[in-house]
């Protein structure tokens, strides 16, 4: 067995496993055909497939299609309604799946599982022709005429041509990116649970096709078998006839072991160029232009390959290397100048200096065409190794470990700001880079210990589930006793609460398990600590639970978001303070304590054992203002601080926390009468980033509606926004209020306003793209600080990767 083998991966629920998809790039104008020797039933199937996004999301065609009958076909929008679920019955309907601002399917990081069902037999129109993704039916909206009648004869499954992954002979109507267990059933409409399921951590994975009736017409294509990638595996022996594929064509990059990319998420100009499934990067114009990966590990050792494919130049002044995973300069890996926030490293390929931080130093080899650039990171010592057609430059040696002479090392910050390390490059106009991830595609082997950038390669996160520890919850106020219950995947008894109205003005209201349930502190005020007795009366062990008017008036529309830190407390001892209570989850890296304040200099247990990133104080005896620690304010955040209840820049004052930088055991406080007045009560919640579920990190703004990219590594459920470099609301979104992308509605726990409707971001299932252009958000040079958590993983050991969004 491989490294990479069955063996690496096992989701919790099923141990089903896809091994192969099939690649498709769309200038190539590839597509599979085939003509059906008799009719099956035009009247009911079902089509399903799991899909991986490409050039798709580049705009530069009309549809994807994806199975197609002469001027019938379905697939998704490439244009205007860029990333929509489509569906043309021509001459009869066409509309999309979706609202009309809304599933935006544009996730170029995995997998997308796609369903549609066709049963005229139904006497409800609207049963008809459904479309899912990933097991969420969509609302069909109409583009011109109406659904077909009740017991139509479709076109599809007739006996002519069919062709799969083109909607037309034109380039511009081909699906580009990856196609994985494609399955057409002719005379049943299944729905998707015949095909994928919900696994333990709540995520859809596909599961072992078995029990379906496949009919005259159906097949099951599993691109297992190169020399026939149209073999029919159904039983039904429908091969389909393969047109511009070839055996390269096969991959790895599979539903349930998610590979590498270069990042169309990435912002960048209509001059770059990805395509072989986002492996390829090349660009036209004069200026140097760069991509990054969609894979940014913190620990760990990571190897990949870059081969030169063409030179448009005389030299190939490209850059390959590795970058921060907040660095989103659109020139030189390793330039310190162009609008990032990180730390960036690049071997230049035409003279072999690498270039760090606008610095060239020699190194290695010059590169040409057809010559293979291995990059060997090693995240745990901060060390990058590069090697030319397999022979280790400047006398290096990954297997010696970080001492390698050879070694060029990065000074790897060791705080929250980076998120993680991945692949980048840059390169000349018309030059032609190929990234080769999947182990699969190596010309050499890797150094021992080294592996490819997958999912199944990343660590296994804890927590496995983002429900166990965060959830959001909607409800309509009743104005009297009621429960609220989570329909996360997990039951999760929150021991903390941040609520407030969605429809009309209201205050943002904390609550926590450490104070007592009824205790409420303002988000948007420096009000004292007031007892409400008319309003949340207990922490349930799924939810919360109401006894009156507060927080619950009649007719108002609410969102809670609720964190779990262990569901017990006790006082913490290891500080200057002693806590009065400490609630604390060091695995999901949250800690919830109340001490008295002192008036002297001193410090406070937080019990998480590791140096929290995000701490937020507020006394509860006094109308003082909350103190915010965030980790990515400056390069000595202990300084400064930010006002939870204001839009206020970061302030220095040094009588907040002490200038001294948190530990793993105790954060300081200072003699300021906000976090340390003698006799007086406090509360403070403590975060810690954990990998897989938690992100305290920052961006910095582009002013562009296709912004940053911000790596988490996991599917984020909830996300904060501050700029810090001038006065601007904190803003929140979050997965349940806007359920599909974009994320349209902001909420500002500094203000007493209602949801705000104003498109924001995409949450992407390894992070967030931003998709407002105004300065709140993502104002041209703004840095912003961010706080995020998960609704699930990308991905780990043993661990399903998160489908796209």
């Amino acid at each position: 067995m491989t490294m990479f083998g069955s063996q690496w991966f096992a989701s919790p629920s099923s141990t089903y496993e896809i091994e192969k998809s099939l690649c498709l790039n769309s200038p190539d104008s590839p597509y599979l055909s085939k003509t059906f020797g008799s009719a099956g039933n035009q009247k009911t199937w079902t089509f399903s497939c799991w899909l991986k996004l490409s050039r798709m999301l580049t705009g530069d065609g009309n549809y994807g299609g994806l199975f197609r009958q002469g001027n019938h076909y379905i697939g998704f929008r490439k244009t205007a309604a860029l990333g929509r679920a489509h569906v043309n019955v021509s001459g009869v309907w066409s509309g999309f799946g979706g609202a009309a601002d809304t599933h935006y399917h544009r996730d170029a990081t995995a997998w997308y599982h796609y369903v549609l069902t066709w049963d005229t037999t139904e006497s409800t129109a609207a049963d008809r022709i459904k479309i899912y993704v990933n097991n969420t039916l969509l609302t069909l909206v109409t583009e011109g005429g109406t659904l077909p009648s009740e017991d139509y004869d479709g076109v599809w499954m007739a006996a002519s041509a069919h062709e799969l992954f083109r909607a037309s002979t034109s380039d511009a109507y081909i699906f580009d990116g990856y196609a994985a267990e494609l399955v057409v059933c002719d005379g049943t409409a299944y729905t998707p649970s015949s095909f994928a399921e919900t696994n333990d951590e709540g995520v859809w994975v596909p599961k072992k096709i078995s029990g379906l009736s496949f009919g005259t017409n159906g097949f099951h294509l599993d691109f297992k078998d190169s020399s026939s990638l149209g073999n029919d595996v159904s039983g039904n022996d429908n091969d389909w006839t393969v047109n511009n594929l070839a055996a390269a064509d096969q991959s790895t990059d599979t539903p349930t072991n998610n590979h590498c990319t270069w990042n169309s998420n990435f912002p960048n100009d209509s001059n770059i160029v990805l395509t072989e499934g986002n492996r390829n990067f090349s660009h036209t114009g004069g200026d140097q232009r760069s991509t990054i990966g969609t894979m940014f590990p913190r620990t760990g050792k990571w190897y990949f390959e870059v081969k030169i494919v063409s030179i448009g130049g005389s030299s190939p002044a490209g850059l390959v290397g590795i970058s921060q995973a907040d660095v989103i300069s659109q020139f030189d890996p390793g330039d310190d100048r162009h609008d990032k926030t990180g730390i960036s490293l690049g071997y230049r390929l035409g003279d072999g200096q690498t270039y760090f931080n606008s610095s060239t130093a020699s190194f290695g080899d010059s590169l040409t065409t057809n010559d293979i650039l291995g990059i060997a990171w090693d995240a745990d010592n901060g060390k990058c190794y590069f090697a030319k057609n397999n022979t280790w430059q400047n006398s290096g040696d990954p297997t010696s470990g970080a001492t390698g002479t050879g070694a060029f090392s990065t000074t790897l910050s060791s705080d929250g700001r980076a998120g993680g390390w991945g692949p980048t490059a840059s390169n000349e106009a018309s030059d032609v880079y190929a990234g080769r991830f999947a182990e699969a595609e190596w010309s050499y082997s890797p150094p021992t210990g080294y592996k490819a950038f997958c999912t199944a390669s990343l660590e296994e996160p804890a927590p496995k589930d983002g429900s166990t520890n965060f959830q959001a919850a909607l409800f309509t106020g009743t104005g009297s006793s009621r429960s609220v219950t989570n329909d996360g995947n997990s039951n999760m008894q929150p021991d903390m609460i941040l609520l407030t109205s969605r429809s009309d003005a209201y205050n943002n209201g904390f609550f926590d398990a450490a104070r007592g349930v009824q205790k409420e502190l303002q988000a948007n005020s420096t009000a004292a600590e007031t007892t409400l007795t008319a309003g949340i009366s207990a922490f349930d062990s799924d939810g919360f639970s109401f006894n009156g008017t507060n927080y619950n008036t009649n007719t108002y529309t609410f969102v809670a978001w609720q964190w779990s830190a262990g569901n017990s407390g006790a006082s913490n001892e290891v500080g200057g303070i002693n806590t009065t209570t400490t609630y604390s989850d060091a695995t999901a890296g949250i800690s919830i304590s109340t001490y008295e304040g002192t008036g002297s200099a001193s410090t406070i247990g937080h019990g998480l054992g590791v140096a929290p990133t995000l701490i937020m104080v507020k006394n509860r005896d006094a109308t003082d203002a909350w103190k915010v620690y965030h980790a990515g304010v400056a390069t000595d955040p202990q300084t400064d601080y930010l006002v939870l209840n204001t839009n206020a820049a970061p302030v220095d004052d040094a009588t907040v926390w002490n200038d001294t930088a948190p530990t793993s055991t105790v954060f300081s406080i200072g003699t300021h009468t906000d976090v340390n007045t003698s006799g007086e009560s406090y509360v403070s919640y403590a975060f810690v980033e954990v990998d897989g579920f938690s992100k305290i990190g920052v961006f910095t703004g582009n002013a562009s509606t296709d912004g940053p990219f911000i790596y988490t590594g996991f599917k984020p459920a909830w996300v904060m926004l501050k700029r810090t470099d001038s006065a601007d609301n904190w803003v929140i979104c979050d997965n349940k209020r806007s359920p599909s992308n974009p994320a349209a509605l902001r909420l500002y726990p500094d203000t007493t306003n209602a949801d705000i409707s104003s498109t924001t971001l995409d949450f992407i299932s390894a992070g967030f793209k931003m998709r407002a252009s105004d300065g709140g958000v993502n104002g041209s040079g703004g840095t912003y600080a961010v706080v995020a958590f998960a609704e699930s993983p990308f991905g780990g050991d043993g661990v399903a990767p998160a489908t796209a969004r």
